[in-house]
């Protein structure tokens, strides 16, 4: 009984430690830079917001989860609810992050998006 607790663990520690997130190898993951410059090249001016006939900057700061998943920390303030939701749509697509390091810059990155009329 010993010796089958101490394989399972063994094989336990081995997997946990072989482990990468689901989309693939650790170095093909972005930056949390990268994913700020992804962000800023996907969002296109929404059908949506022409009725509004607002245009401007929109800012945001986004971050990666422990798995690679990035989301939104600052809460969105836009001039639109369409630009609001092309936002969070991109977000939601965006690569997923690998850790860059420990400081609040590396944890947290300051999103901008020109939303020109």
């Amino acid at each position: 009984m010993k010796w089958k607790i101490l394989g399972l663990s063994l094989l336990f520690c081995c997997a946990s430690a072989n482990a990468q997130p689901a989309v693939g190898r650790g170095d093909s993951l972005f930056t949390l830079d990268e994913i700020a410059e992804w962000i800023s090249g996907h969002v296109r001016f929404p059908e949506g917001a022409s009725r509004y006939g607002v245009a401007g900057v929109e800012r945001f700061v986004v971050s990666s989860a422990w798995d690679g998943r990035v989301f939104i920390t600052s809460g969105v303030n836009t001039l639109s609810p369409a630009f609001e939701r092309e936002i969070k749509g991109v977000v939601s697509r965006a690569p997923r992050c690998r850790f860059g390091g420990c400081g609040m810059d590396d944890i947290y990155k300051l999103v901008e998006v020109d939303f020109p009329r």
